[in-house]
């Protein structure tokens, strides 16, 4: 399990190992600094003791977490960080990219 804050994981998306990125269930206790996790998908008890603790919600894949920050650096050129994590939580709660 690779324990990893937003800051890091926005500021080094293509860093981040694959598969899904977990958080606290508590989507109001959520910053910049907050400490998530990326469960090792080849164990597949990891996943799965992740996904049964009532503390933790998964939010969005590698994937997706490269595209945002791939799309708002295409709109402003280099978001700062702030702007990353807001792009993340608009993604997070909407489904879709952010317009800037």
């Amino acid at each position: 399990m690779k324990k990893i804050s937003i800051r890091d994981l926005l500021s080094s998306p293509d860093e981040i190992p694959e598969g899904w990125f977990y958080l606290s269930s508590d989507r109001m206790t959520w910053s910049i600094n907050s400490i998530g996790i990326f469960p090792d998908e080849n164990i597949e008890e990891e996943v799965d003791n992740i996904e049964e603790d009532p503390n933790w919600m998964v939010t969005l894949d590698n994937a997706t977490i490269e595209d945002l920050v791939e799309n708002l650096t295409m709109s402003v050129g280099k978001p700062t960080i702030e702007e990353l994590f807001e792009a993340f939580l608009f993604y997070f709660d909407n489904d879709a990219f952010i317009d800037k």
